[in-house]
């Protein structure tokens, strides 16, 4: 009996240790592996060549109202103009291009009229969907009296170049960030005392790090005055019916076009088709009232 309760004693030491050896098996003094089953190895996913990152084109070039950068850009435009009146249906020439940013100021040409100009302004309201700017538009316009077809060129005074003043308002929505609505108001205090109210959108395309183009539409008011400063017709001695108090519109397409050419260089295009109102088109001094701008140029980014 004695020996049965010693061979018991012996054989359950013997699995107390053998079951710390499962649990902590030591390999060294200062070595003890512990077994884990729980813990099981995640294969790594597989490259099959192509990613969503494979895809991604830088954005070096924001579009213009989402550029934070300071920057000047000079350079040179050749315009072809298609005018609607008799006598001067068309023209050449050729004028400075400036576009630069600096804080909340910023000056670019007019790129949604097939009147030539620049348009320059200060952004006092900013935020990710809104820009609301005080503007001011000068548009080069000049008409001289002597291009004219006979018998306007008697009596129908020159046109000169215009300063507008107003307000802008832009909306970029959240979920289309390259799309914009824009509104203008502006008023001229000097020459013809016109007023316009403008309406477009447009929708910059990135086709490639180097090409941009910006597609828009654009609706035009003009008011009494600038019709008659513009497209009128005084009453004269020459049986010329006479226009005057009539107030129009116009609706135009146009097409922003930049090509990178280099760090510091880069081609530009600008392309206007505008389709004057019937109201206007009624003036005798109307011979076309479709107009077009075409203008390319070269431009230097300091």
């Amino acid at each position: 009996m004695k020996k049965f309760s010693l061979f018991s004693i012996i054989l359950f030491s013997y699995n107390l240790l053998l079951m710390g050896a499962v649990e902590n098996i030591t390999v060294s003094d200062n070595i003890i592996f512990t077994p884990d089953v729980s813990v099981s190895e995640v294969p790594e996913p597989e490259d099959y060549g192509l990613n969503l990152d494979d895809f991604i084109v830088s954005d070096g070039n924001t579009r213009f109202e989402r550029n934070t950068e300071n920057k000047l850009s000079i350079g040179l435009l050749t315009t072809i103009l298609r005018r609607p009146y008799y006598g001067a249906e068309s023209d050449f020439s050729i004028y400075p291009l400036i576009e630069g940013k600096y804080n909340n100021f910023y000056v670019k040409p007019t790129t949604t009229d097939t009147v030539s100009g620049y348009i320059g302004g200060y952004n006092f309201y900013s935020d990710n969907q809104f820009i609301v700017s005080a503007i001011t538009e000068y548009q080069l316009s000049k008409l001289a009296s002597r291009e004219l077809a006979s018998p306007y060129n008697k009596f129908i005074e020159s046109k000169d170049s215009e300063f507008y003043f107003g307000f802008s308002g832009k909306f970029i929505p959240d979920s289309n960030p390259d799309f914009m609505l824009a509104v203008e108001i502006t008023k001229n205090f000097l020459n013809s005392g016109g007023g316009k109210f403008k309406v477009y959108g447009e929708r910059y395309i990135g086709l490639t790090p180097d090409l941009q183009i910006i597609p828009a539409i654009s609706y035009t008011f003009l008011d009494k005055n600038y019709v008659d400063y513009f497209y009128g017709v005084p009453t004269n001695s020459s049986n010329v019916t006479s226009f005057k108090n009539a107030s129009g519109s116009k609706f135009g397409i146009h097409l922003d076009l930049t090509y990178s050419l280099g760090d510091n260089i880069s081609f530009k295009s600008i392309s206007s088709v505008e389709i004057l109102s019937n109201d206007i088109a009624q003036s005798s001094l109307i011979a076309n009232n479709i107009n077009m701008n075409i203008g390319l140029g070269l431009m230097y980014h300091f």
